[in-house]
């Protein structure tokens, strides 16, 4: 497992030279933990710093993961999706099914408790 925090503190620096898929992969899988600080402080913020260089087609198929995590049963997963998608909008890449498999699960959505520090 990688060390995120270490990754920050260094500048964002990218293990190995660049953004591997497994790296990627592994912040995505990140994002779907009940560990706050490894979710928001971590995966997010560095998703967030490496998402604009990465090539479009690793950020499309980071995009197609998120769609997909609207049916996720953790709720963490299903939040934070729409977060990393925005990231990626933000970049100019786009897909109509981002925007259907959100517009599915957004009304539909039941667990509206907002932040929750736990």
């Amino acid at each position: 497992m990688t060390d995120w925090q270490k990754v920050i503190d260094g500048g964002f620096k990218r293990p190995d030279g660049g953004p591997a898929p497994e790296l990627i992969a592994e912040l995505s899988e990140a994002l779907r933990s009940p560990d706050p600080v490894l979710r928001d402080e971590q995966a997010l913020t560095v998703l967030a710093e490496w998402i604009p260089g990465l090539d479009p087609e690793q950020r499309r198929r980071l995009g197609d993961e998120m769609a997909a995590r609207f049916g996720d049963p953790e709720i963490q997963a299903r939040t934070f999706a729409p977060l990393v998608l925005n990231l990626i909008l933000d970049q100019g890449d786009f897909d109509p099914a981002w925007v259907t498999a959100f517009a599915r699960w957004y009304p539909a959505e039941t667990d509206l408790r907002g932040h929750d520090p736990e």
